[in-house]
């Protein structure tokens, strides 16, 4: 073990402490000592030092452009400035570029279209919705979904919030792929027959080892069990926002691409992301920002990234499947 001493701060060459997630972005104005610093940042040759220091140039430029050509949203520097887009995309999107689909739908929840609904809504402002998580560099966004939407249909039912353990569906949901992705129906229909533990007596783990465990159902103590699940109608953002109106939602999006990498403030309007569902998030709410309508999405990347976690989509936009497609494939869990 030795340290380098590079403008006037130490690197630790040979460390093995992951990064610091926290709770701020950074200024992309800043230099790549200052990153490093700020994100606890270790690397073990001097050789990792310099190309990190290149990526983070190539994004902080990537970051400026965009803030001063776009008016809608800014994107701003975080702790995975260090990667690549092909690096994050490996480590925090389902493997092989698409969610696991399920062949065998449940009923299709039908919605009356004239119900009167507020401007905006946002089950965020009750404890329906538990702290922002991180899944690390796991695949598992379909589980932190899962859980987001069965710990809301638990607080709405009970009046209490445990946080549930994305771990055990890692482990135990076989129809799902672990760390290489899964989808949120079958992790939902796995919670129906063998019940969800809590976070708490089922910790996660799999954030660090990228590998799901052997499963250890038996060790814990199911704490809630929904009956099934339901499929919002495909494509149609009127009757997902009624059934946001009763529940927090698990939908799929395409996150492939780099502004959702550094994506920080407003109302993500760019039409790079397309419809190749790649990523598991959970719908928590609506409104209108800047005379933007937008659908308020929670995120598994942990609150140094994004708006302290959160997301804002454009919704209402003229494509029916929604912007980065998340009308396509929305579902909850029912009782």
């Amino acid at each position: 073990m030795f340290s380098l001493l590079i403008t006037s701060f130490v690197v630790v060459v040979g460390g093995t402490e992951p990064p610091t997630c926290i709770s701020e972005t950074l200024d992309p104005s800043r230099d790549f000592g200052d990153f490093v610093k700020h994100h606890g940042k270790t690397y073990t040759t001097i050789h990792e030092y310099f190309h990190r220091k290149d990526v983070f140039e190539s994004n902080r430029k990537l970051i400026n452009n965009h803030n001063d050509e776009n008016l809608d949203f800014t994107m701003a520097m975080n702790t995975y400035g260090d990667l690549t887009w092909p690096e994050f995309r490996a480590s925090y999107l389902s493997a092989g570029g698409a969610l696991r689909r399920s062949n065998n739908s449940e009923f299709v929840a039908q919605y009356p279209e004239d119900a009167d609904l507020p401007v905006s809504f946002d089950w965020g402002v009750t404890q329906a919705v538990t702290s922002v998580k991180n899944q690390g560099a796991c695949g598992s966004c379909w589980a932190f979904s899962t859980t987001g939407a069965l710990e809301g249909l638990d607080y709405i039912i009970t009046g209490s919030t445990t946080e549930l353990s994305e771990q055990q569906l890692i482990d135990c949901s076989r129809l799902n792929s672990g760390c290489n992705g899964g989808d949120m129906r079958l992790a939902m229909k796995y919670a129906s027959r063998a019940g969800v533990c809590s976070s708490n007596e089922y910790p996660y783990t799999s954030g660090d080892t990228s590998k799901e465990g052997t499963c250890q159902i038996r060790s814990c103590t199911p704490v809630f069990q929904p009956y099934g699940f339901r499929e919002v109608p495909r494509s149609n953002e009127t009757a997902l926002q009624l059934a946001l109106y009763r529940q927090p939602i698990s939908i799929a999006i395409e996150a492939d691409s780099p502004v959702f990498q550094f994506y920080s403030t407003g109302v993500m309007t760019s039409k790079a992301c397309g419809k190749n569902l790649n990523h598991g998030v959970l719908l928590t709410g609506w409104g209108v920002l800047d005379e933007n309508k937008y659908w308020k999405v929670k995120n598994s990347w942990g609150v140094s990234w994004g708006n302290k976690g959160y997301i804002l989509l454009e919704r209402n936009i003229k494509d029916k499947d929604g912007q980065c497609g998340l009308a396509i494939e929305p579902s909850y869990p029912v009782v």
